[in-house]
């Protein structure tokens, strides 16, 4: 295993063992769970936390036991496929949590079930595709005659939808923060007045910072591994030289951290909940140390 393929399955691991542990904290408060948001951002960690946890594993494998995937189709199939459809979910995920913040701060209520059950129906669908449609012995790309294109078109059809409803919820939403801080700034006198816009500014900044954060993160992981498989599915003699597949796997791994790290940043609430948590063990651990020593 050569450096950057070393950093790749670090990334991953990390990226795995974090996004559980933020799960568990989550996953643990009734308060946090009430809110719409946190159970998004649930479901988005799951995907990140999955798709970490399998793709380092086929990372191993791919180093340790490479001619597996060259002799066996059913490896090389279950690779491709679920590399893709984690991708999917996350970017599923991703519109989910802007659709729901928009929801939330422009129209002023949880967002409609049915858009809800409409995301994940969609989801469940092109999945569905990426499965029947993943015959191969190359990792990089489908085989067979019709599957390379059905598989292209599952899964430009879903980034059309996902990546233009990204954008236009954080644009829409942002767009309405700040006519919201002009409003309260054009009626706002005094100190007390100042500090209900200073805040309008801190909530605009915030929604910018994911909108730029969650969405640029997802782009710039995922997009060298679809430049790689578009060109893949146009020249299918052509091979992907061992540096940009490793490079490409690296940007993939690199979101694995990323992600979650952006929604620790993000989600105040579970800031407080780390916070308390490390607390709670700080406390714990020199009680722990004095029982030990008085024994």
């Amino acid at each position: 295993m050569d450096s950057a393929q070393a950093a790749s399955a670090v990334l991953l691991a990390v990226g795995a063992v974090f996004s559980t542990w933020l799960l568990s904290v989550l996953c643990g408060s009734k308060r946090l769970m009430r809110e719409g948001l946190t159970r998004r951002v649930c479901g988005l960690l799951v995907v990140v936390a999955v798709s970490a946890y399998a793709c380092f594993g086929a990372q191993v494998a791919l180093t340790v036991v490479p001619q597996w995937f060259r002799t066996t189709a059913a490896v090389n199939e279950v690779f491709l496929a679920f590399r893709f459809s984690a991708g999917v979910c996350l970017a599923s995920a991703n519109l989910q949590i802007a659709f729901e913040r928009y929801y939330v701060i422009v129209v002023g209520k949880n967002t409609p079930a049915i858009y809800t059950t409409a995301f994940i129906v969609h989801s469940v669908l092109t999945v569905l595709v990426l499965v029947i449609s993943s015959e191969t012995f190359n990792y990089r790309r489908p085989g067979g005659t019709w599957q390379p294109y059905v598989f292209l078109v599952a899964s430009v059809q879903f980034m059309c939808v996902a990546f233009p409803g990204i954008i236009f919820c954080y644009f829409r939403t942002y767009r309405h923060i700040i006519s919201a801080t002009k409003e309260i700034a054009s009626i706002a006198a005094g100190d007390e007045g100042m500090d209900v816009v200073s805040r309008a500014r801190q909530i605009k900044r915030q929604v910018l910072v994911t909108c730029i954060g969650l969405t640029l993160s997802f782009c710039i992981s995922y997009t060298p591994e679809s430049v790689l498989f578009i060109y893949c599915i146009f020249s299918p003699r052509w091979e992907v030289p061992e540096w940009m597949d490793v490079a490409a796997f690296l940007f993939v791994a690199l979101d694995a951290v990323v992600t979650p790290s952006l929604v620790t940043v993000l989600h105040h609430g579970l800031r407080e909940e780390l916070g308390s948590a490390i607390a709670g063990s700080s406390r714990i651990l020199p009680q722990a140390r004095t029982t030990a020593s008085s024994k």
